[in-house]
């Protein structure tokens, strides 16, 4: 009886553990994923004034460029 005790005690451990490292490795992929994110999301915003001032300088259209 005192062997199964320390065995459920020791199973209990365990499961916790791995619990606590599963939940800590969620948390840093949350984080790069969160981090890329905002990235593309800098990218795109880039990409956008870009085309912005290539259309204020007199750039042609995709429609125009290929007629």
């Amino acid at each position: 009886e005192m062997e199964n005790e320390k065995s459920r005690i020791r199973d209990r451990d365990e499961k916790q553990a791995l619990i606590t490292r599963q939940l800590k490795e969620r948390q840093n992929l949350q984080s790069q994923i969160l981090e890329t994110l905002n990235k593309h999301k800098s990218e795109i915003q880039n990409l956008r004034q870009d085309i912005a001032r290539y259309m204020e300088l007199g750039g042609q259209s995709q429609k125009s460029i290929h007629e």
